[in-house]
Protein backbone atom coordinates (compact mmCIF):
# COMPACT_ATOMS: atom_id res chain seq x y z
CA UNK A 1 0.00 0.00 0.00
CA UNK A 2 1.29 3.44 -0.93
CA UNK A 3 0.22 6.14 1.50
CA UNK A 4 -0.52 9.52 -0.03
CA UNK A 5 -2.50 11.19 2.66
CA UNK A 6 -3.18 11.29 6.34
CA UNK A 7 -6.31 11.16 8.40
CA UNK A 8 -8.33 14.33 8.99
CA UNK A 9 -11.29 14.08 11.33
CA UNK A 10 -14.35 16.25 11.53
CA UNK A 11 -15.62 18.47 14.32
CA UNK A 12 -17.13 21.80 15.28
CA UNK A 13 -15.93 25.40 15.13
CA UNK A 14 -13.25 26.73 17.45
CA UNK A 15 -14.95 28.50 20.32
CA UNK A 16 -11.70 30.21 21.24
CA UNK A 17 -8.58 29.78 19.14
CA UNK A 18 -5.98 27.73 20.93
CA UNK A 19 -8.34 25.39 22.78
CA UNK A 20 -8.33 22.77 20.01
CA UNK A 21 -4.66 22.00 19.40
CA UNK A 22 -4.71 18.53 17.85
CA UNK A 23 -1.86 18.99 15.39
CA UNK A 24 -1.10 16.98 12.27
CA UNK A 25 1.92 14.84 13.10
CA UNK A 26 4.05 14.59 9.96
CA UNK A 27 6.56 12.28 11.59
CA UNK A 28 3.82 9.74 12.31
CA UNK A 29 1.79 9.99 9.11
CA UNK A 30 4.05 11.60 6.49
CA UNK A 31 0.77 13.14 5.62
CA UNK A 32 -0.76 14.74 2.60
CA UNK A 33 -4.35 15.85 2.85
CA UNK A 34 -6.38 16.20 -0.33
CA UNK A 35 -9.89 17.45 -0.67
CA UNK A 36 -12.74 17.50 -3.13
CA UNK A 37 -14.17 20.73 -4.42
CA UNK A 38 -17.23 21.63 -6.43
CA UNK A 39 -17.95 25.14 -7.66
CA UNK A 40 -21.68 24.43 -7.35
CA UNK A 41 -21.63 23.49 -3.66
CA UNK A 42 -20.85 25.28 -0.43
CA UNK A 43 -18.88 22.53 1.27
CA UNK A 44 -15.56 20.71 1.05
CA UNK A 45 -14.89 17.06 1.80
CA UNK A 46 -11.47 16.21 3.19
CA UNK A 47 -10.12 12.78 2.29
CA UNK A 48 -7.24 10.45 2.86
CA UNK A 49 -6.10 8.53 -0.22
CA UNK A 50 -3.92 5.48 -0.64
CA UNK A 51 -2.71 3.61 -3.70
CA UNK A 52 -3.15 -0.13 -3.50
CA UNK A 53 -2.14 -2.31 -6.43
CA UNK A 54 -2.01 0.70 -8.72
CA UNK A 55 -5.54 1.74 -7.78
CA UNK A 56 -6.32 4.85 -5.81
CA UNK A 57 -8.50 4.33 -2.76
CA UNK A 58 -10.41 7.24 -1.30
CA UNK A 59 -11.14 7.45 2.43
CA UNK A 60 -13.58 10.34 3.00
CA UNK A 61 -13.18 11.77 6.48
CA UNK A 62 -15.35 14.83 7.00
CA UNK A 63 -17.11 17.75 5.37
CA UNK A 64 -16.85 21.40 6.40
CA UNK A 65 -19.51 23.95 5.43
CA UNK A 66 -17.19 25.95 3.18
CA UNK A 67 -16.00 25.53 -0.39
CA UNK A 68 -12.26 26.17 -0.10
CA UNK A 69 -9.15 26.39 -2.25
CA UNK A 70 -5.51 27.38 -1.70
CA UNK A 71 -5.12 24.65 0.92
CA UNK A 72 -1.82 24.30 2.79
CA UNK A 73 -0.40 22.53 5.81
CA UNK A 74 1.51 24.90 8.09
CA UNK A 75 4.63 23.22 9.56
CA UNK A 76 5.08 26.13 11.96
CA UNK A 77 1.96 25.30 13.99
CA UNK A 78 0.67 21.94 12.70
CA UNK A 79 -2.68 23.18 11.34
CA UNK A 80 -4.15 23.28 7.83
CA UNK A 81 -5.12 26.61 6.28
CA UNK A 82 -7.42 27.25 3.30
CA UNK A 83 -9.11 30.24 1.68
CA UNK A 84 -12.83 30.25 1.13
CA UNK A 85 -13.36 30.13 -2.64
CA UNK A 86 -14.13 33.51 -4.13
CA UNK A 87 -12.70 35.37 -1.14
CA UNK A 88 -9.44 37.24 -0.62
CA UNK A 89 -10.26 37.71 3.05
CA UNK A 90 -11.58 34.52 4.69
CA UNK A 91 -8.76 32.18 5.66
CA UNK A 92 -9.71 29.05 7.62
CA UNK A 93 -7.43 27.43 10.19
CA UNK A 94 -8.34 23.74 10.61
CA UNK A 95 -7.13 21.16 13.12
CA UNK A 96 -7.12 17.35 12.97
CA UNK A 97 -10.65 17.20 14.36
CA UNK A 98 -12.01 19.32 11.52
CA UNK A 99 -12.49 22.30 13.84
CA UNK A 100 -11.95 25.64 12.15
CA UNK A 101 -11.30 29.26 12.98
CA UNK A 102 -11.84 32.11 10.51
CA UNK A 103 -8.97 34.57 10.09
CA UNK A 104 -9.58 37.89 8.35
CA UNK A 105 -6.90 38.63 5.73
CA UNK A 106 -6.60 42.13 4.28
CA UNK A 107 -6.18 42.12 0.51
CA UNK A 108 -2.78 43.18 -0.84
CA UNK A 109 -2.23 46.47 -2.57
CA UNK A 110 -3.07 46.40 -6.26
CA UNK A 111 -5.35 43.93 -7.99
CA UNK A 112 -5.25 40.17 -7.54
CA UNK A 113 -6.25 38.60 -10.86
CA UNK A 114 -9.37 36.51 -10.50
CA UNK A 115 -10.13 38.05 -7.09
CA UNK A 116 -9.24 34.78 -5.35
CA UNK A 117 -6.34 32.46 -4.57
CA UNK A 118 -5.88 28.93 -5.90
CA UNK A 119 -2.48 27.45 -4.94
CA UNK A 120 -0.92 27.61 -1.49
CA UNK A 121 1.85 26.35 0.76
CA UNK A 122 3.49 27.29 4.07
CA UNK A 123 7.04 27.31 5.41
CA UNK A 124 8.45 26.85 8.89
CA UNK A 125 8.58 30.63 9.42
CA UNK A 126 4.76 30.68 9.61
CA UNK A 127 4.43 32.24 6.15
CA UNK A 128 1.41 31.26 4.04
CA UNK A 129 2.11 31.57 0.28
CA UNK A 130 -0.58 31.64 -2.41
CA UNK A 131 -1.00 32.08 -6.16
CA UNK A 132 -3.78 34.07 -7.79
CA UNK A 133 -6.71 32.44 -9.53
CA UNK A 134 -6.19 34.45 -12.66
CA UNK A 135 -4.19 33.70 -15.79
CA UNK A 136 -2.57 37.10 -16.07
CA UNK A 137 -1.28 37.32 -12.49
CA UNK A 138 2.18 35.75 -12.23
CA UNK A 139 2.86 36.88 -8.68
CA UNK A 140 3.11 34.91 -5.48
CA UNK A 141 1.55 36.45 -2.38
CA UNK A 142 2.22 35.75 1.27
CA UNK A 143 0.67 36.26 4.69
CA UNK A 144 2.76 36.31 7.85
CA UNK A 145 0.61 34.26 10.23
CA UNK A 146 2.72 35.41 13.18
CA UNK A 147 1.93 39.09 12.71
CA UNK A 148 -1.73 40.10 13.08
CA UNK A 149 -2.35 43.82 13.47
CA UNK A 150 -3.87 45.49 16.51
CA UNK A 151 -7.35 44.57 15.28
CA UNK A 152 -6.40 40.90 14.83
CA UNK A 153 -6.34 41.08 11.02
CA UNK A 154 -3.62 39.67 8.78
CA UNK A 155 -2.09 41.46 5.78
CA UNK A 156 -1.43 39.82 2.41
CA UNK A 157 1.64 41.03 0.53
CA UNK A 158 2.72 40.54 -3.10
CA UNK A 159 6.19 39.06 -3.50
CA UNK A 160 8.57 41.39 -5.33
CA UNK A 161 8.38 40.74 -9.06
CA UNK A 162 11.84 39.22 -9.41
CA UNK A 163 12.47 36.99 -12.48
CA UNK A 164 8.82 35.97 -12.57
CA UNK A 165 8.97 35.77 -16.38
CA UNK A 166 11.29 32.79 -16.02
CA UNK A 167 8.61 30.55 -14.70
CA UNK A 168 5.74 31.91 -12.65
CA UNK A 169 3.18 31.25 -15.31
CA UNK A 170 4.37 34.01 -17.59
CA UNK A 171 2.79 32.20 -20.52
CA UNK A 172 -0.61 33.00 -19.10
CA UNK A 173 -1.70 30.18 -16.78
CA UNK A 174 0.16 30.55 -13.52
CA UNK A 175 0.62 27.72 -11.04
CA UNK A 176 -2.58 25.87 -10.06
CA UNK A 177 -0.91 24.66 -6.87
CA UNK A 178 2.43 25.12 -5.11
CA UNK A 179 4.36 23.31 -2.40
CA UNK A 180 7.24 24.34 -0.13
CA UNK A 181 10.19 21.97 0.22
CA UNK A 182 11.90 22.16 3.64
CA UNK A 183 15.10 20.62 2.28
CA UNK A 184 16.07 23.68 0.23
CA UNK A 185 13.63 26.49 1.11
CA UNK A 186 12.15 26.26 -2.38
CA UNK A 187 8.61 26.41 -3.77
CA UNK A 188 7.67 23.99 -6.56
CA UNK A 189 4.70 23.86 -8.90
CA UNK A 190 3.64 22.55 -12.30
CA UNK A 191 2.88 25.16 -14.93
CA UNK A 192 -0.66 24.90 -16.18
CA UNK A 193 -1.68 24.29 -19.77
CA UNK A 194 -2.27 27.32 -21.98
CA UNK A 195 -3.97 25.61 -24.90
CA UNK A 196 -7.20 23.65 -25.04
CA UNK A 197 -7.19 19.85 -24.78
CA UNK A 198 -6.45 18.15 -28.07
CA UNK A 199 -4.26 20.94 -29.39
CA UNK A 200 -0.47 21.10 -29.44
CA UNK A 201 0.87 22.48 -26.16
CA UNK A 202 3.46 25.21 -25.92
CA UNK A 203 6.91 24.17 -24.62
CA UNK A 204 6.32 25.61 -21.16
CA UNK A 205 3.17 23.61 -20.48
CA UNK A 206 3.47 21.05 -17.72
CA UNK A 207 7.03 21.83 -16.73
CA UNK A 208 8.08 21.89 -13.10
CA UNK A 209 8.70 25.42 -11.86
CA UNK A 210 11.40 25.98 -9.21
CA UNK A 211 11.05 29.14 -7.09
CA UNK A 212 13.86 29.79 -4.65
CA UNK A 213 13.05 32.01 -1.68
CA UNK A 214 15.18 34.47 0.24
CA UNK A 215 16.25 33.50 3.75
CA UNK A 216 13.52 35.67 5.29
CA UNK A 217 10.91 34.20 2.94
CA UNK A 218 9.69 37.59 1.73
CA UNK A 219 11.08 37.58 -1.81
CA UNK A 220 12.00 35.34 -4.73
CA UNK A 221 15.71 34.99 -5.46
CA UNK A 222 15.31 32.94 -8.65
CA UNK A 223 12.59 31.27 -10.66
CA UNK A 224 13.20 28.71 -13.40
CA UNK A 225 11.57 25.84 -15.24
CA UNK A 226 13.18 22.43 -15.17
CA UNK A 227 14.40 21.45 -18.64
CA UNK A 228 12.42 18.29 -19.26
CA UNK A 229 9.23 18.74 -21.31
CA UNK A 230 8.57 14.99 -21.34
CA UNK A 231 5.38 15.20 -19.34
CA UNK A 232 3.42 16.73 -22.22
CA UNK A 233 4.01 15.65 -25.82
CA UNK A 234 1.82 15.28 -28.89
CA UNK A 235 -1.84 16.19 -28.52
CA UNK A 236 -3.06 14.89 -25.16
CA UNK A 237 -6.72 14.97 -24.23
CA UNK A 238 -6.05 16.22 -20.71
CA UNK A 239 -5.60 19.85 -19.81
CA UNK A 240 -2.83 18.80 -17.36
CA UNK A 241 -3.66 21.43 -14.79
CA UNK A 242 -2.06 20.01 -11.66
CA UNK A 243 -4.17 21.58 -8.94
CA UNK A 244 -2.98 19.17 -6.25
CA UNK A 245 0.78 18.94 -5.74
CA UNK A 246 2.70 17.89 -2.68
CA UNK A 247 6.17 16.91 -1.59
CA UNK A 248 7.00 13.38 -0.49
CA UNK A 249 10.11 14.25 1.47
CA UNK A 250 11.36 11.60 3.89
CA UNK A 251 14.95 12.69 4.44
CA UNK A 252 16.34 9.93 2.24
CA UNK A 253 17.59 12.38 -0.39
CA UNK A 254 18.46 16.04 -0.67
CA UNK A 255 15.17 17.29 -2.09
CA UNK A 256 12.84 14.29 -2.22
CA UNK A 257 10.21 14.08 -4.95
CA UNK A 258 6.89 15.70 -5.79
CA UNK A 259 3.50 14.25 -6.61
CA UNK A 260 0.80 15.89 -8.69
CA UNK A 261 -2.86 15.17 -9.32
CA UNK A 262 -4.13 16.25 -12.73
CA UNK A 263 -7.23 18.38 -12.44
CA UNK A 264 -9.13 17.00 -15.43
CA UNK A 265 -12.52 15.40 -14.89
CA UNK A 266 -12.03 13.11 -17.92
CA UNK A 267 -8.49 11.92 -17.22
CA UNK A 268 -7.46 12.47 -13.62
CA UNK A 269 -4.14 10.80 -12.81
CA UNK A 270 -1.48 10.88 -10.10
CA UNK A 271 2.13 11.49 -11.16
CA UNK A 272 5.51 11.44 -9.46
CA UNK A 273 7.95 14.21 -10.42
CA UNK A 274 11.74 14.09 -10.42
CA UNK A 275 12.73 17.44 -8.94
CA UNK A 276 16.13 17.40 -10.67
CA UNK A 277 15.12 16.63 -14.26
CA UNK A 278 11.44 17.50 -14.25
CA UNK A 279 10.50 14.08 -15.65
CA UNK A 280 7.33 12.52 -14.36
CA UNK A 281 5.99 8.99 -14.05
CA UNK A 282 2.33 8.09 -13.82
CA UNK A 283 1.57 6.33 -10.54
CA UNK A 284 -2.12 5.60 -10.94
CA UNK A 285 -5.45 6.89 -12.02
CA UNK A 286 -6.98 9.44 -9.69
CA UNK A 287 -10.52 9.73 -8.45
CA UNK A 288 -12.84 11.59 -10.80
CA UNK A 289 -13.53 14.81 -8.96
CA UNK A 290 -14.88 18.12 -10.12
CA UNK A 291 -11.70 19.67 -8.74
CA UNK A 292 -8.97 18.88 -6.22
CA UNK A 293 -6.29 20.38 -4.07
CA UNK A 294 -3.60 19.05 -1.75
CA UNK A 295 -1.90 20.07 1.48
CA UNK A 296 1.63 18.79 1.86
CA UNK A 297 3.02 17.76 5.22
CA UNK A 298 6.64 16.78 4.59
CA UNK A 299 8.70 15.61 7.51
CA UNK A 300 12.45 15.80 7.97
CA UNK A 301 14.82 13.01 8.92
CA UNK A 302 18.29 13.72 10.22
CA UNK A 303 20.54 12.50 13.03
CA UNK A 304 21.07 15.01 15.83
CA UNK A 305 23.61 14.33 18.57
CA UNK A 306 24.32 16.15 21.82
CA UNK A 307 27.21 15.90 24.28
CA UNK A 308 27.95 17.42 27.69
CA UNK A 309 31.15 17.47 29.74
CA UNK A 310 32.89 19.65 32.31
CA UNK A 311 36.19 17.75 32.30
CA UNK A 312 35.90 16.95 36.02
CA UNK A 313 35.23 13.82 38.03
CA UNK A 314 34.52 15.60 41.27
CA UNK A 315 34.16 18.99 42.96
CA UNK A 316 33.18 20.34 46.33
CA UNK A 317 30.81 23.01 47.61
CA UNK A 318 32.04 26.50 46.82
CA UNK A 319 33.45 25.50 43.40
CA UNK A 320 32.18 26.37 39.90
CA UNK A 321 31.87 23.74 37.17
CA UNK A 322 32.31 24.83 33.53
CA UNK A 323 30.30 22.65 31.12
CA UNK A 324 30.44 22.49 27.34
CA UNK A 325 27.22 21.34 25.64
CA UNK A 326 27.58 20.67 21.91
CA UNK A 327 24.69 19.92 19.53
CA UNK A 328 25.59 18.52 16.09
CA UNK A 329 23.61 17.71 12.96
CA UNK A 330 25.09 14.52 11.52
CA UNK A 331 22.91 14.77 8.41
CA UNK A 332 21.59 14.42 5.87
CA UNK A 333 19.28 17.49 5.94
CA UNK A 334 18.60 20.70 7.83
CA UNK A 335 16.48 20.36 10.95
CA UNK A 336 14.12 23.09 12.13
CA UNK A 337 12.80 23.82 15.63
CA UNK A 338 14.94 21.32 17.53
CA UNK A 339 14.33 21.87 21.24
CA UNK A 340 17.43 21.83 23.48
CA UNK A 341 16.73 21.39 27.18
CA UNK A 342 19.35 21.44 29.92
CA UNK A 343 17.78 21.39 33.36
CA UNK A 344 19.20 22.77 36.59
CA UNK A 345 20.34 19.86 38.80
CA UNK A 346 18.69 19.21 42.15
CA UNK A 347 20.17 21.26 44.94
CA UNK A 348 21.50 23.98 42.63
CA UNK A 349 20.02 27.48 42.73
CA UNK A 350 18.90 28.49 39.16
CA UNK A 351 20.38 31.95 39.67
CA UNK A 352 23.77 30.26 40.09
CA UNK A 353 23.69 28.82 36.55
CA UNK A 354 24.74 31.06 33.66
CA UNK A 355 25.17 30.17 29.99
CA UNK A 356 25.87 31.52 26.53
CA UNK A 357 25.42 30.03 23.05
CA UNK A 358 27.55 30.11 19.88
CA UNK A 359 26.84 28.64 16.43
CA UNK A 360 28.78 27.62 13.36
CA UNK A 361 27.67 28.12 9.77
CA UNK A 362 24.06 29.17 9.39
CA UNK A 363 22.74 27.49 12.54
CA UNK A 364 20.42 29.64 14.65
CA UNK A 365 19.66 29.89 18.36
CA UNK A 366 17.28 32.04 20.38
CA UNK A 367 19.90 32.57 23.09
CA UNK A 368 21.50 36.01 23.08
CA UNK A 369 23.98 37.31 25.63
CA UNK A 370 24.31 35.69 29.04
CA UNK A 371 21.26 33.81 30.32
CA UNK A 372 20.47 32.39 33.76
CA UNK A 373 18.87 29.12 34.81
CA UNK A 374 17.82 26.13 32.70
CA UNK A 375 18.38 26.02 28.93
CA UNK A 376 15.20 25.75 26.87
CA UNK A 377 16.30 26.76 23.40
CA UNK A 378 14.94 26.25 19.86
CA UNK A 379 17.52 25.86 17.11
CA UNK A 380 17.72 25.37 13.34
CA UNK A 381 20.79 23.42 12.29
CA UNK A 382 22.14 22.12 8.98
CA UNK A 383 24.40 19.09 8.46
CA UNK A 384 27.91 19.70 9.76
CA UNK A 385 26.91 22.69 11.88
CA UNK A 386 27.05 22.95 15.67
CA UNK A 387 25.41 24.91 18.45
CA UNK A 388 27.61 25.11 21.56
CA UNK A 389 26.49 26.23 25.01
CA UNK A 390 29.00 27.25 27.67
CA UNK A 391 27.46 26.68 31.09
CA UNK A 392 28.89 27.88 34.40
CA UNK A 393 27.36 26.20 37.47
CA UNK A 394 28.21 27.38 40.97
CA UNK A 395 27.88 24.91 43.87
CA UNK A 396 27.02 26.84 47.01
CA UNK A 397 28.97 26.10 50.21
CA UNK A 398 25.75 24.84 51.87
CA UNK A 399 25.03 22.31 49.09
CA UNK A 400 23.56 19.08 50.46
CA UNK A 401 26.22 16.50 49.61
CA UNK A 402 23.85 13.65 50.46
CA UNK A 403 21.68 14.30 47.37
CA UNK A 404 21.70 11.41 44.86
CA UNK A 405 24.37 9.59 46.81
CA UNK A 406 26.75 12.52 46.54
CA UNK A 407 26.53 12.79 42.72
CA UNK A 408 25.77 16.04 40.90
CA UNK A 409 24.05 14.87 37.71
CA UNK A 410 23.54 17.42 34.92
CA UNK A 411 21.40 16.31 31.95
CA UNK A 412 20.76 17.63 28.43
CA UNK A 413 18.18 16.54 25.83
CA UNK A 414 17.75 17.33 22.11
CA UNK A 415 14.04 16.93 21.34
CA UNK A 416 12.73 16.90 17.73
CA UNK A 417 9.39 18.55 16.95
CA UNK A 418 6.43 16.91 15.21
CA UNK A 419 7.97 17.55 11.77
CA UNK A 420 11.15 15.63 12.48
CA UNK A 421 12.22 12.01 12.67
CA UNK A 422 15.60 11.32 14.24
CA UNK A 423 16.70 7.81 13.18
CA UNK A 424 19.02 7.46 16.20
CA UNK A 425 17.58 8.81 19.42
CA UNK A 426 20.29 7.20 21.55
CA UNK A 427 22.59 10.19 21.00
CA UNK A 428 19.91 12.82 21.72
CA UNK A 429 20.64 12.65 25.45
CA UNK A 430 23.78 13.06 27.51
CA UNK A 431 24.73 13.80 31.09
CA UNK A 432 27.73 14.68 33.22
CA UNK A 433 28.10 13.32 36.77
CA UNK A 434 30.52 14.71 39.35
CA UNK A 435 31.16 13.43 42.85
CA UNK A 436 30.37 16.16 45.39
CA UNK A 437 32.12 15.93 48.77
CA UNK A 438 33.45 18.17 51.47
CA UNK A 439 37.16 18.85 51.01
CA UNK A 440 39.51 16.73 53.10
CA UNK A 441 42.17 18.85 54.83
CA UNK A 442 45.73 17.48 54.54
CA UNK A 443 47.41 16.19 57.72
CA UNK A 444 50.38 18.25 58.91
CA UNK A 445 52.85 15.92 60.72
CA UNK A 446 54.32 18.87 62.58
CA UNK A 447 51.10 19.64 64.38
CA UNK A 448 50.66 18.05 67.80
CA UNK A 449 47.18 17.25 68.99
CA UNK A 450 46.69 16.59 72.67
CA UNK A 451 43.52 14.97 73.87
CA UNK A 452 42.64 15.45 77.53
CA UNK A 453 40.14 13.30 79.21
Amino acid sequence: MFLLAAIVLCGQNFKTFGQAVAKFNCATFGMVVTHNQSPTTTQTTFSRITIEGGNVIDHPICTIPFNVNATAYNPADGFIYAFVIGSLNQLLRIDTLGNYDILNVLAPTGTVAGSAYKGACCNTNNFFYMTANGAADTRIYYVNLSAPNAQGNYQAYPMPLVVTAAGLGANGTGLPDIVWNPANNTIYGVEGRTTSPGSTPVPEDGRVVVIKLSADGKSVTSSTRLPSPHDITGTPTSNYSFAGVYINFDGSSNIGSMYGVSNDQNNQTIWNYNLSSGDRTQISKALTLSANDAASCPYLQSDISVSKNDGLIGLWPGQTAHYSVVVRNLGPVIIYNMNIRDSVPDGIVPANVQYTAAVTGGATTKVTGVKTGAINDTINISPGETVTYKVDLYVRPDYDTSLHGGLLVNKVHAIPDYLTIDPDMTNNYDYDADRIALPVLPVNPNVRIDIHK
